[in-house]
């Protein structure tokens, strides 16, 4: 029989989903809703609690990449391991968009959709997590029952998740054109749109970790205990995030932007500062 008590210590505490089935930003007029699937994803919004579905549809997904491990003993009581990952994840398609307005639904139009056409996602990364990743360890394990370990990772190439809604042609059309064509911002330029439509990478970090543990033999009885420490120098890193959408237009973001503090900002992950784990156990 085997009796184990864990016990947690952490100094922050922080809410991180890597993957999410939902997210629920509610405010007093605004928020919106983010329901993540294999194929494709569904960004909802709630705008003056009116409630309306955007669809990017027919999402492909490019998925290329290696990984190598390795495990090598120095002596009988230190060994070493060492593992790497390289991969470049992309979209591969432009997929269609549409847009569902309950608050536009009508006996004889039960289902409002607004098409907007294609969104230019090709070669974007996908987000989700780092691409890149190497980790190095080393141990040291004890014939007197006692052992010790420490790694360090280093994790790259992690990326914003862009929203499919501002690279449709929508982006650049003025809602306030004077001669109703929907043309262009006459402010809207290609290199100013490049800057503003640009993916954002988030910073490549690297934690350290320490871990050991040590066992005693009493009669017929087995006592032990394993304790680590991770993230020892209390790294503060993002994980993921994702682009809002409620500036839908060239005009929009780029005014929100220019202003230093915008209020649509994207909306980012942390993950754990420095953690404590030790784990007591008895075997009977």
């Amino acid at each position: 029989m085997r009796i184990t008590l864990l016990v947690m210590f952490w100094r922050k505490w922080k809410a991180y989903f890597q993957w999410i089935l939902s997210i629920v930003l509610l405010e007093k007029k605004k928020g919106e809703v983010l329901i993540w699937r294999s194929r494709e994803y569904i960004e909802k919004y709630i705008c003056n609690y009116r409630y309306i579905v955007f669809m990017p549809e027919n999402i492909e997904k490019l998925n290329i990449g290696a990984e190598l491990g390795m495990e090598y003993q120095i002596t009988s009581t230190i060994k070493l391991t060492a593992n790497a990952a390289y991969g470049e994840y992309t979209y591969n398609n432009n997929p269609s968009v549409s847009l569902n307005n309950d608050n536009l639904a009508s006996p004889t139009n039960t289902n409002p959709t607004l098409d907007f056409g294609t969104s230019k996602l090709k070669g974007y990364r996908l987000a989700g997590g780092p691409q890149t990743a190497t980790s190095i360890g080393i141990e040291y394990r004890d014939p007197k029952f006692w052992w010790i370990g420490a790694n360090a990772n280093y994790l790259a190439n992690n990326y914003l998740d862009v929203s499919a809604l501002l690279r449709t042609d929508n982006f650049f059309k003025n809602p306030q054109d004077p001669y109703g064509l929907n043309l262009p911002f006459p402010e809207a330029t290609d290199a100013r749109a490049k800057e503003l439509l640009k993916q954002k990478r988030f910073d490549d970090f690297t934690l350290i970790n320490l871990v050991g543990g040590k066992s005693w033999k009493i009669n017929n009885t087995t006592f032990g205990l394993f304790a680590s420490i991770n993230n020892v120098f209390n790294v503060v890193y993002k994980t993921g995030g994702f682009e809002q959408a409620r500036n839908a237009n060239f005009r929009e973001v780029n005014q929100d932007i220019s202003s230093g503090t915008p209020a649509f900002a994207p909306r980012y992950f942390y993950g754990y500062g420095r953690t404590y784990f030790l784990n007591l156990y008895i075997n009977l």
